[in-house]
């Protein structure tokens, strides 16, 4: 249960990542890339949109999802600052 608050917490707290436009991030290779559909997301330095408050992921231009516990853990560390 405190990994799940911890958890909680941190995405709360932690701001979309690495937005849309993110110059010299290279192409989107996340944890959650097969679920992307849409061709101009795959573009490099241009990547899918996550808002790690919701868990919504963008899967095609304007197209969301949301993410399962796992798969949002999963982003937030992919996007994080340490990357």
């Amino acid at each position: 249960m405190l990994t799940m608050s911890l958890l909680a917490a941190t995405m709360i707290v932690t701001p979309a990542l690495r937005p849309r436009e993110c110059a010299s991030c290279g192409a989107y290779a996340g944890p959650n890339a097969f679920r992307v559909l849409d061709p101009y997301l795959r573009q490099v330095d241009i990547w899918p949109e996550f808002y790690a408050a919701t868990c919504r992921f963008e899967v095609s231009r304007g197209a969301f999802v949301t993410l399962n516990r796992a798969s949002c853990a999963a982003e937030v560390t992919y996007r994080g600052p340490n990357r």
